[in-house]
Formats: structure tokens, C-alpha cells, sequence
């Protein structure tokens, strides 16, 4: 009798612990989404944001090497950039889309990988013109490479308004055209609108 009380308590711990971890991880999850959205619409106007993916997780650039340690945030896709913003510490990196070559699935990176999952890796090259590469965990990574391949593409061929033009713009905003020299210099940019630009998602 007093083994099957026994094997009671210890069964209702078990439950009781894991009530609480599933609530802390559901609390934790909405803090994590409160925290990007709210970081994002910082940045950028709601209609700039292609795809965004507040519990993204980073694994590191190719260049920093292994030792750099995994870490939390929300990924945003824009027309011009794709961005991350690290919950830990505040660390926000940005990846202008057409210095983008190639984005991939991979299974891991710098020796780190999540058993079943792939992982998002582009490949760039920074302002100094090295060559680099960042990856992360994103939900529906195939949606997300198929985003920003379609977004890169479009941000190769497509000319941008100069500096100071569009002061009024959210970072990361772009024109419905590609920008058009005005005949009369005493009057703003003319912008025509354009169907080129893709659909978001």
C-alpha cells in the first residue's frame, strides 16, 4: 500500500513540474513575441514586412567560427534587407539583400545542427567585400528560402532611389517604381506606380 502511495506522489510531482515548465514555455514564447513585434514595428512600417519570424533562432556567421554561441530573436524580410534582432543583449545585424549570392537548407552550420530540422543559410558578402554566411531556425524554412530568393532577385535589378530622397520613408521602405530622375529639379521624384514587385506573403 504504501508503494503504490509512493509511486502517487511521485506521478503527480511529474505532472505538476510539467504543468509548470509548459507554462513558463508558453509565457516565455509570448514574451519572445511581444518583444519582436514590438522591436519591428520600431524599424519598419507594417506594409514593408515581407516575412517575419519572432522566435528565429541564430546560429552564428561563417566567419566568427564555432565559438560563437547560439541565440534567440526575430528575422524580418524586407524589400532591401534582411534583418535580425537578438533578444540577449540587443544585438541587431543587417543584411542588405543585394549583396545576398546564395541562399540554402542546410542540416548544419559551424558544427551545430537540430536533429530533423533545416536550417536557413544565406551566403553574402559583406561591406568590406568579404565573403560571409549567417543561418538561422526559422518556421517553414522552404517559405522563407523561396522569399528571399524571390526578394534578392528583385533587389539586384532594381534601382533604388538615392540618398535623401525618400527622407520620409520607414528603413527598409521602397518606391512602387524604381526611381526617376525628375526633368524639372525644382520639384520632387516623380514615382510611377509599377506591378514588377512580387506580392508578399
Amino acid at each position: 500500500m504504501r508503494l503504490f502511495l509512493w509511486i502517487a506522489i511521485i506521478a503527480l510531482a511529474v505532472v505538476m513540474l510539467a504543468a509548470v515548465v509548459w507554462t513558463g514555455i508558453g509565457w516565455l514564447r509570448g514574451r519572445m513575441q511581444r518583444a519582436g513585434e514590438r522591436r519591428v514595428s520600431e524599424r519598419y512600417a507594417a506594409d514593408v514586412v515581407r516575412r517575419s519570424d519572432p522566435e528565429a533562432n541564430f546560429f552564428g556567421f561563417g566567419t566568427r567560427g564555432a565559438a560563437q554561441v547560439r541565440g534567440s530573436g526575430v528575422l524580418v524580410l524586407t524589400p532591401t534587407e534582411l534583418w535580425f534582432s537578438r533578444y540577449a543583449f540587443r544585438v541587431d545585424h543587417a543584411i542588405p539583400l543585394e549583396r545576398i549570392d546564395e541562399v540554402e537548407l542546410v542540416g548544419s552550420h559551424l558544427g551545430k545542427k537540430i536533429l530533423g530540422r533545416k536550417l536557413l543559410l544565406v551566403r553574402f558578402h559583406n561591406q568590406d567585400g568579404n565573403q560571409d554566411s549567417a543561418a538561422w531556425m526559422v518556421d517553414d524554412p522552404v517559405a522563407w528560402q523561396n522569399d528571399v530568393l524571390r526578394w534578392v532577385a528583385l533587389a539586384q535589378v532594381t534601382e533604388y532611389p538615392p540618398p535623401g530622397t525618400t527622407a520620409d520613408a520607414a528603413p527598409g521602405t521602397l518606391p512602387d517604381a524604381p526611381y526617376e530622375q525628375p526633368t524639372n529639379p525644382g520639384h520632387p521624384a516623380a514615382v510611377t506606380p509599377s506591378d514588377s514587385e512580387p506580392d508578399g506573403p
